[in-house]
């Protein structure tokens, strides 16, 4: 290990040892009187740990509709299936919908005249794409296309 290395490592080691002793306020050179410190961390409890509104973050408010073709979900789940995970995200706040993905390998989300034609691909059992537009504009959410050829 090269000496820049072990200094960085040992310096965020030596830190994060203060930073816990500052937090749970013990003090940075224990007696070695073990009733003291055993007083110590006697004291510590879940609320010294408590952050309030730690679950108050950003809301989420865009997904992304990883469509793996060849993944369990297109295999299984039909208009109705999605029809729920839609409705789901709109309850959470979400309002916007990306799809990441329209095919991988020979499988392929939409019956796309232009792969169909030129390419080696799977029919596809559903047309994901056109589903997934009737469902954003069935629950009002904004939906984009980023279509990528990853073969």
């Amino acid at each position: 290990m090269n000496s820049r290395r072990k200094f960085l490592k040992g310096t965020l080691a030596a830190s994060s040892l203060l930073a816990v002793n500052q937090l749970l306020g013990i003090p940075r050179f224990v007696n070695s009187d073990r009733a003291k410190e055993n007083e110590v961390i006697s004291k510590i409890s879940d609320r010294s740990f408590y952050t309030p509104g730690i679950l108050k973050g950003m809301p989420i408010r865009a997904t992304f509709l990883d469509e793996i073709s060849w993944d369990i979900p297109h295999q299984n789940w039909g208009a109705k299936d999605w029809d729920l995970d839609f409705k789901s995200m709109k309850e959470m706040g979400i309002n916007t919908v990306v799809m990441i993905r329209s095919g991988l390998g020979k499988w392929i989300a939409s019956d796309f005249k232009c792969l169909l034609e030129k390419e080696e691909v799977y029919y596809p059992p559903i047309d994901l794409v056109e589903l997934f537009l009737s469902l954003a504009d069935k629950y009002n959410m904004a939906f984009f296309f980023w279509y990528v050829r990853f073969w």
